[in-house]
């Protein structure tokens, strides 16, 4: 009986110690079990920042490739900005050229212009003494005509002189006193008697010769064919 007690008791206090393990063993699956579940919440967390900083990495990356191609844009813009900077100076300077060349052909075109206008002037009051030198040339030729008499001089403004003036003289011969016929008064012949008269020349009043008219004249004829040549207000042939 009693070795059956004392194995009962053994069993009992074996079934208690597996019973108080059980429990620990739960108690630490439990808080194993937590900690573990803590655990992958923590690990999926941790893979969701790792997936966010391998896109921001991968973002990173591609703007740093646009930064160096930004820089690149940028030194190549700068290239550009300083070669446009010097053609602008460039074309400041010319304008200042352009500007004092205009001012300079300002005052040029106003000397000009004056000296047109005087040019002008002249060549009006020329026009003038030109047909005023035409209109008493043919009054000239008006008066001394296609014939210009030897001496005679009334048409060119002289003064008649009577002195200058010879007459025809009669000379008449008497016979002697001794004789008895009666004298007749002899008529001077043609030897005796001289009329002198001015002596009638042809002169042409284009080249001053004598011996044909002036509508006869050989030079008129030539130099009407020959085309003249016209002078501008500069005084220069066109």
């Amino acid at each position: 009986m009693e070795l059956s007690e004392g194995g009962e008791s053994n069993g009992s206090q074996d079934i208690g110690e597996n019973f108080f393990d059980d429990e620990d063993m739960q108690t630490i699956f439990n808080e194993l079990y937590a900690e573990s579940y803590k655990l992958k919440k923590y690990n999926l967390r941790l893979q969701f920042k790792l997936k966010t900083c391998e896109k921001e990495l991968n973002v990173l990356r591609e703007n740093e490739a646009l930064a160096s191609q930004l820089q690149a844009h940028k030194i190549t813009l700068s290239e550009k900005f300083i070669a446009v900077e010097k053609e602008r100076n460039s074309l400041v300077e010319k304008n200042k050229r352009l500007k004092a060349n205009l001012h300079n052909c300002e005052v040029s075109k106003g000397s000009l212009e004056a000296q047109v206008q005087k040019l002008e002037q002249e060549l009006i009051m020329s026009r003038e003494v030109k047909v005023d030198i035409e209109d008493r040339s043919n009054k000239l030729e008006k008066m001394l005509g296609s014939i210009h008499l030897k001496n005679d001089k009334k048409v060119l403004g002289f003064k008649d002189n009577e002195k200058s003036k010879k007459y025809s003289k009669t000379i008449h011969v008497t016979g002697s006193t001794s004789s008895q016929q009666p004298t007749q008064p002899k008529v001077a012949s043609k030897n005796q008697t001289k009329e002198e008269s001015p002596q009638e020349i042809y002169f042409c009043t284009y080249c001053e010769g004598v011996g044909h008219f002036r509508k006869f004249c050989y030079q008129l004829r030539s130099d009407s064919k020959v085309p003249k040549k016209k002078k501008n207000h500069m005084g220069n042939l066109k």
